[in-house]
């Protein structure tokens, strides 16, 4: 992959306008390329919409993509229409980008052709768990999905960076920091948002699901398909 790969981050966000504006200005002071781009997913039913739009005045490249439904179901449907994009970033309202040129060192580890997935260190699950990963685009539509459908919320991380992993196809920038500000680290408190996805109920759908899928012929159809491109 050449070094002026497009790199477009997807962040999709609701209910915290503010959070989301911490993220965006930490995206625009680190980032050293004019091929790095970043889209908040929005969901047009958020009652706090209109806010997200006022902190973004003025903000040229902080762009919006409306939709309704999961974070998952929202993200997908934004990825669909990032065909500009060579890579493209997930990354939540609460991330904040601590190193300078993050984006040329995720450029860097896809020069090697058999990688189709970077994850970075969020200095609360990193390696283990998932983090702020990113993914080539082609390996987007060979898998059929940016976001595992199946998912709503939780285990979305961990389930692209392990299956990237078992494909063979998998990168992690341990000393590129995208801070993860969340309630489990100490550097964030509960609120509305945070409790309605980390929750007993919330973790046993998508665990199971993810388990499912992990454990059955769909997750080694998406190994295959990985493998394919590197």
């Amino acid at each position: 992959m050449q070094y002026d790969a497009s790199i477009e981050v997807l962040a999709p966000t609701k209910g915290r306008p503010t959070k989301a504006a911490v993220m965006a200005e930490s995206w625009d002071a680190t980032r050293v390329s004019k091929y790095t781009g970043l889209t908040l997913v929005l969901d047009k039913n958020d009652p706090r919409i209109a806010e997200y739009v006022g902190v973004s005045m003025g903000r040229p490249w902080w762009a919006g993509h409306y939709d309704t439904g999961s974070m998952v179901h929202r993200a997908n449907l934004a990825a669909r229409t990032m065909d500009h994009a060579d890579i493209i970033g997930f990354a939540a309202d609460d991330n904040v980008f601590r190193t300078r040129g993050w984006d040329d060192a995720v450029r860097m580890a896809f020069a090697d052709p058999k990688i189709t997935t970077v994850n970075t260190n969020d200095l609360l699950v990193g390696d283990s768990k998932g983090g702020v990963y990113f993914i080539r685009n082609d390996a987007i539509k060979a898998l059929g999905w940016f976001l595992p459908p199946f998912l709503e919320h939780l285990y979305v991380d961990f389930a692209v960076t392990e299956l990237a992993k078992r494909a063979g196809t998998y990168a992690y920038l341990d000393d590129v920091i995208i801070e993860h500000m969340h309630p489990y680290s100490g550097t964030a408190r509960w609120d509305d948002q945070y409790l309605s996805y980390n929750n007993p109920a919330q973790d046993h759908r998508d665990g199971a699901a993810f388990y499912n899928w992990w454990n059955g012929p769909e997750s080694q159809k998406a190994v295959e398909a990985l493998q394919c491109l590197s």
